[in-house]
């Protein structure tokens, strides 16, 4: 089978933020919803390179020839760092990684162009570059075989043009701009096809003969901006509109999957998907998931048989320091006598529940509850684990040292992660110990704690103290 070079590309900026807000009676206006992108940026600046990194790392491919990162340029004099911590990643998955640097003019498609032209010069083998934005990972090993199959297919009819297939999307859709009239003139309007969910895979045979003049695609640098009417789109909306524009106008065809495929668009880094495709198709690549965050209530003395449930299991106290059973009584007395005045050490973790409260609107009654705002109600349901913290040193550094215990009925589902994701928002650092044979390990590497260099030894296993702080 023909092989695919791996092309994404990065940013370690600050995300685009837009908050919507709702009025509430008594309240004033309140944010309703917020960019977890621009928040979760703030803990630390690599989760979408572990994310690529982990999904690399965990599926075998057996087409995928190289793999390539383009790291848009954020900040000159923190250039070095952000490679050497791209590195450090990139070790840690044990994975063979060329990564170059962008200086990140025309965003995400000067970072493809730039890296398809670094393919081209070094005579890359492969037959196909998967191009991949940062906040999105494929989901399996066969996420490249929708794409492949469009190239084939489209191969094998007839083609009375004799057009090739030069790029397929994951959705392709048109769009309309103005072409600003000369005086005398009537308005005129250019559409455009273009690659509206613009992740996929570009033919390099067309890429090389489409960069034999300069550049893979077209950026407005190089067409005649006066013509068109750029105050219609943002000016990443224009970027993505007309980037394949070379492609097509040199009788190359732009496809997509979305017959055969579910394509799930993220609206702005909010975790709120629109639906694109078909919605229970097969899914070969979707947007990063940020983690949610959850309530953290007081643990109380009522909760402790519940708590001992979780505490006494042995897959539990396998990963504590202390691996002792206690008995309800044994508990009570600890619980009894624990500080719980400056830093409450025992939080339980629950989750969100939405629903519409139709019983406070006069529109109880209507079918399309998706379209009334301020009508959605949250309540905490369930427990599903708790958080330990208390205060500790660290090198005499006073910090946090914090804890996530999940019920085995619930692991697995990300309630770890966004455990300590809720956590770490309102600390600067933070520390912890970890088991060397606990996979936790892999979890706090990629929430951005480190090792100290300090071990100690816990029933004949080697415990790492690691350290988190927050990146500005």
């Amino acid at each position: 089978m023909e092989k695919f070079d791996y092309l994404a590309n990065f940013w370690f900026g600050p995300r685009s933020s837009v908050k919507e807000f709702k009025y509430e009676p008594g309240k004033g206006a309140i944010q309703a919803a917020h960019n977890f992108g621009s928040w979760y940026y703030k803990l630390h600046h690599y989760y979408l390179v572990h994310a690529h990194c982990k999904f690399l790392s965990q599926h075998k491919i057996d087409n995928l020839n190289k793999i390539l990162f383009v790291i848009n340029i954020h900040n000159v004099d923190e250039l070095k760092s952000n490679l050497d911590d791209v590195k450090e990643i990139i070790d840690w998955y044990n994975l063979d990684i060329e990564v170059i640097v962008h200086d990140n003019t025309n965003h995400s498609y000067g970072a493809w162009n730039c890296g398809l032209k670094h393919l081209l010069k070094h005579k890359t083998i492969s037959k196909y570059c998967f191009l991949c934005e940062d906040d999105y990972v494929p989901t399996d090993e066969n996420f490249y075989k929708p794409f492949y199959d469009k190239f084939s297919a489209y191969s094998k009819v007839r083609n009375t043009e004799n057009k090739e297939v030069g790029y397929v999307a994951q959705l392709a859709s048109l769009m309309e701009l103005s072409v600003i009239a000369l005086k005398g003139e009537k308005p005129k309007k250019v559409v455009y096809r273009h690659a509206a969910v613009s992740n996929g895979f570009i033919n390099l045979g067309a890429a090389k003969k489409l960069n034999e003049d300069g550049d893979v695609f077209t950026f407005f640098q190089s067409i005649k901006i006066n013509q068109i009417n750029t105050y219609q789109l943002g000016e990443r909306a224009r970027e993505q509109v007309i980037f394949t524009e070379k492609l097509t106008s040199s009788g190359y065809e732009l496809k997509d999957i979305s017959d055969v495929c579910y394509i799930p668009f993220d609206d702005n880094n909010t975790n709120k998907i629109k639906d694109f495709g078909i919605k229970d198709g097969y899914c070969p690549i979707k947007p990063y998931k940020y983690p949610d965050i959850l309530p953290l209530d007081k643990m109380e003395k009522k909760d402790l048989k519940w708590f001992l449930g979780i505490r006494n299991d042995d897959s539990t106290r396998h990963f504590l320091e202390n691996n002792n059973k206690f008995t309800l009584d044994e508990a009570e007395k600890w619980f009894d006598n624990l500080d719980k005045d400056n830093l409450y050490p025992y939080l339980l973790i629950r989750n969100i529940r939405k629903y519409f409260d139709s019983s406070t609107s006069k529109y109880g009654g209507i079918k399309d509850h998706t379209k009334l705002k301020g009508m959605w109600k949250e309540e905490k349901y369930g427990k599903f684990g708790y958080v330990r913290q208390n205060m500790t040193e660290v090198n005499g550094e006073e910090m946090v040292e914090i804890g996530v215990d999940i019920d085995p009925k619930h692991r697995r589902k990300g309630l770890a992660r966004a455990a300590y994701v809720t956590l770490l928002r309102d600390l600067d650092k933070a520390s912890l110990w970890v088991f060397e044979d606990n996979f936790a390990r892999n979890l706090y590497f990629e929430l951005g704690f480190r090792d100290t260099g300090e071990t100690q030894i816990n029933r004949g296993r080697k415990e790492y103290r690691m350290v988190w702080r927050r990146r500005d």
